[in-house]
């Protein structure tokens, strides 16, 4: 229904105003992002792309509204797997915020993690690396080191580290990340839970199970009480759970934590890949 509604108020608009009026690429941005959740990448591109190309011709490729819709336009790229073009648009954003609002601006630390975050999916981790370290401590000096933006980026310099191999490094961050989304944020925080989850991954990759054990059980029934039993994140800690008692010898828990490929939900053939992998 909300979709349905989206639509039509983004054809009324453009109808009304025309294609390229601030509110009707307001309209189609709206609609695109929930495109974007839901799932609906292919439409969204469409979307994005046409918000660019009016955002060009009415106001310039320069200017800083064109750069956020490339910014959008980048990101469902990546999600795509389209990989190549969104780190051109991502490289065109950041270059155009930092000329125009300079390195320590919010906007500029997004476009260092957006960028760091399609260099990583490239496989080009050394590479991404100084972005993502340089988006991290510029949120720690502009926002302060508690920011629920900031713990993000902590938490995503950490996944890039662990895609390394430092572990060490990887762990502490993601402890600084938990820490942080624990005093600040609430236990049952969708991005607390991510980052009990990520720790406790990095734990295992440790072989430290007795640590991680609990933390793996937190994520799984933070996220099955706040989430659902049937949501992808859900699952994916259910299965590492399951990787975790395989690895201590508890094999009927395992099989039974793993029964839960049973499950049916919507959206499910999106997370049959990993499923699939047990």
């Amino acid at each position: 229904m909300a979709l349905h509604l989206l639509r039509c108020r983004a054809e009324a608009i453009t109808t009304n105003l025309g294609s390229e009026h601030a509110e009707t690429l307001l309209a189609l941005h709206r609609l695109a992002k929930v495109l974007q959740f839901r799932g609906a990448l292919a439409e969204a591109e469409t979307l994005q792309r046409q918000a660019v190309e009016a955002q060009e011709r009415r106001l310039g490729a320069a200017h800083l509204a064109t750069l956020a819709s490339v910014g959008n336009l980048a990101e469902v790229l990546r999600l795509q797997g389209q990989l190549a073009e969104a780190e051109a648009l991502q490289r065109r954003v950041l270059a155009g915020r930092e000329d125009q609002l300079g390195s320590k601006h919010r906007k500029t630390l997004v476009s260092l993690n957006n960028l760091a975050l399609v260099l990583q999916d490239q496989g080009n981790l050394d590479e991404a690396e100084p972005f993502a370290r340089k988006c991290k401590e510029g949120g720690e000096a502009l926002l302060g080191a508690a920011n629920p933006e900031t713990l993000i980026w902590v938490n995503n310099l950490a996944t890039l580290l662990e895609d390394q191999g430092n572990l060490n490094e990887a762990e502490e961050l993601y402890r600084k990340a938990l820490a942080g989304g624990e005093a600040h944020l609430v236990r049952s925080h969708p991005d607390t839970l991510t980052w009990v989850y990520n720790l406790a991954g990095v734990l295992m990759k440790r072989q430290n199970f007795a640590d991680a054990e609990p933390l793996m059980r937190r994520a799984v029934a933070g996220r099955e009480e706040h989430l659902g039993a049937g949501h992808p994140d859900t699952l994916i800690s259910v299965y590492g759970l399951a990787e975790l008692l395989e690895a201590t010898g508890s094999i009927a828990e395992a099989l039974g934590s793993k029964g839960l490929k049973g499950r049916t939900f919507r959206g499910w053939a999106e997370v049959n890949r990993f499923l699939d992998l047990w």
